[in-house]
């Protein structure tokens, strides 16, 4: 079991794209930056289940989020339990 679960999951919105700075498009991986508006929770959703299954009791799960969804992760994990 682990203790603690890191993750930075791709959180810029498809249609955030034109609002990026060059440097960042230019040397990030766009599979790595960004998710369809669509399903924008869609990895925090699988990484919760997994992490869920994977960490000990009392273990702490991290996550970097776009601004705009950090509430809407809150209540993803709250009813994840």
């Amino acid at each position: 079991d682990l203790d603690i679960v890191v993750s930075n999951p791709p959180y810029v919105l498809a249609s955030e794209k034109d609002q990026m700075h060059p440097n960042v498009l230019d040397h990030e991986p766009h599979l790595a930056l960004f998710v369809e508006d669509e399903d924008p929770l869609l990895f925090y959703r699988i990484i919760a289940h997994k992490a869920k299954q994977a960490l000990c009791t009392g273990g702490s799960l991290y996550f970097e989020t776009n601004e705009t969804k950090a509430e809407e992760v809150c209540e993803l994990l709250r009813g994840l339990g």
